[in-house]
């Protein structure tokens, strides 16, 4: 059977969810807020995924935060971490400009990224319908279109 469990999730994991385009985005279901973006919720908004422990966590991070300043769109970090791992990445790098949780048990990950394995991993949504979805450091261009229409 182990053999065979290699060939199961390649056929499985395609048919997972993850935020598809023109799809409702569901609502972040985090355990603890760390920061909160000071821009209310608009058409358009920005949720990340991300691995605290990753190479480049904090400057993706503050990246984030020039994209939120220069666009004016709410961005939410959200850990997908173990909580204590948050806490401590949390506390000895922020404060933090835009919205920054640890995930509840990865509720957050299985709803928006469930058959992604490279993170961070962003979704753009505008009115709560997902418009895109990919890798963060494509968003400043893609933010440009989708506000262009």
């Amino acid at each position: 059977m182990k053999k065979y469990l290699g060939l199961i999730l390649g056929c499985i994991l395609p048919l997972l969810p993850a935020a598809e385009a023109g799809k409702p985005v569901a609502k972040l279901k985090v355990s603890k807020w760390y920061f909160q973006s000071p821009l209310p919720q608009k058409q358009l908004e920005c949720t990340v995924l991300f691995d605290v422990s990753g190479a480049n966590a904090q400057e993706m991070l503050r990246m984030l935060e020039a994209l939120q300043e220069e666009f004016q769109i709410p961005i939410q970090a959200v850990a997908i971490n173990a909580r204590q791992l948050t806490d401590s990445f949390a506390a000895a790098t922020g404060p933090y400009q835009i919205g920054l949780a640890a995930d509840d048990q990865l509720k957050t990950r299985n709803s928006l990224a469930e058959n992604e394995s490279l993170f961070p991993y962003a979704v753009l949504a505008k009115d709560g319908i997902a418009v895109w979805s990919g890798d963060p450091t494509e968003l400043d261009g893609v933010i440009e279109q989708v506000a262009a229409n």
